[in-house]
């Protein structure tokens, strides 16, 4: 398994197959703190998801370039330019990342191998009071892990995107990060005031302990400056990502293990019924053809009814239950019933064997009562593998987790 949204998709698959399985209020449980791990804000995935987002000519691109290493996002003054988001994405970012980008809309796409577990999102320019601007910016954060605000040092203060961006998403002042580019445009000793002054703005806007980087991302003619807390800040988010999945892990591994317990499945869901089916549908069927003996149906009761008691209690107390509930003593004589009934009519038009009498009652019984078996042991161990999946996807997630670097 790729990522962690593939796990609790499994999680959402073995409760929908848990139905019939486990207790309706196990699985009203369950589904709630199943719920609770996607709720989790952020992308869930092992990748850290970084949105940057700013007015018309704050360097957006610029700042993807110089994370990138290369010119992936083309740079240019010309209004507007970034009309459409670009994701700079890792290779092996996997089936949950690719479901994200999806899901907001985020058709161009660039993949990288030089950061495996970081991917960049350059947003549209926010200096207009555009709908559309605004949709996509509101669908964004809840669902990354983060958006970096650039300001330039000329428009830090525009009211615009303050007032209709920022200051109404300041619920969500955790996902965000600020920074003051293109300080390299202004005197180094004013970058201090500037940025405690972009520092009260923000506050006023509802952020209460806003971080904010001063850089200049492409000064031209020189390397990018000053971006070294910016990287930091990088690694130190992609190292407490780290830590979110493996909690996000261990919390679906331990509701995994709930399933799997209370079902009976943890440790294998084979109950080995078509080997007891076969050899007690026989034995019932042989005493219930003509001239078997008094001692026939009563023999036949006694056998199939053992083997429902068995496999109640070798499926676990749970979906025992259901056995029982669904295999009735009044079923099995029904079926017993009939496949004495059907041994006593049973003729080919010539001479009728016993042989052919047992296949006749066995045949009943296969159709009354060992395709309800199979079909309720099958349910269980359908369940069980899926809840093995699951576990055995986080197994694997952690060690991949536990070898990754940035």
């Amino acid at each position: 398994m790729r990522d962690i949204v593939e796990i609790l998709d499994v999680i959402d698959l073995a409760i929908s197959r848990g139905v019939g399985v486990l207790p309706a209020e196990s699985l009203d449980r369950i589904e709630r703190r199943a719920l609770q791990l996607r709720d989790r804000r952020g992308y869930a995935g092992d990748v850290l998801v970084l949105g940057i987002a700013g007015g018309t000519g704050s360097g957006k691109s610029s700042l993807l370039n110089a994370m990138a290493g290369a010119p992936i996002a083309s740079v240019s003054h010309l209004r507007p330019h970034t009309d459409v988001p670009l994701a700079w994405i890792p290779e092996t970012g996997g089936y949950g990342l690719r479901l994200l980008l999806d899901d907001l809309g985020i058709e161009v796409r660039i993949t990288q191998n030089r950061h495996p577990h970081l991917a960049l999102i350059d947003l549209p320019d926010f200096d207009s009071i555009s709908s559309g601007h605004r949709d996509t910016v509101e669908r964004l954060v809840p669902a990354v892990d983060g958006i970096v605000w650039l300001f330039d040092p000329e428009k830090y203060r525009d009211r615009l995107v303050h007032d209709h961006f920022l200051a109404p998403l300041a619920d969500y002042g955790d996902q965000f990060v600020f920074a003051l580019n293109k300080v390299d445009l202004i005197d180094a000793a004013d970058v201090p005031a500037l940025t405690a002054h972009l520092v009260e703005t923000l506050v006023e806007d509802g952020f209460s302990r806003p971080s904010v980087f001063a850089f200049a991302a492409a000064p031209p003619g020189s390397e990018p400056h000053q971006l070294e807390g910016f990287r930091r800040f990088v690694t130190e988010r992609l190292d407490a990502k780290r830590v979110a999945v493996g909690k996000l892990l261990s919390d679906a591994a331990g509701l995994l293990h709930e399933m799997g317990v209370e079902s009976g499945t943890w440790s294998g869901a084979s109950v080995g019924l078509e080997e007891r089916w076969g050899r007690d549908r026989d034995a019932a069927a042989a005493g219930l053809v003509p001239g078997a003996g008094p001692g026939g149906r009563e023999d036949a009761l006694c056998r199939l009814e053992d083997l429902v008691a068995i496999v109640g209690v070798d499926v676990g107390p749970s979906f025992g239950g259901v056995v029982r509930a669904e295999v009735t003593p009044e079923a099995i004589a029904a079926a017993v019933d009939q496949a004495a009934e059907a041994a006593a009519h049973k003729t080919n038009g010539k001479r009728t064997t016993t042989a052919d009498q047992t296949k006749a009652a066995a045949a009943v019984l296969d159709s009354e009562l060992g395709d309800r078996l199979r079909a309720l042991v099958w349910r269980r161990a359908r369940f069980g593998a899926t809840v093995a999946l699951g576990g055995v996807g986080i197994a694997e997630l952690r060690q991949g987790l536990a070898g990754g670097s940035s």
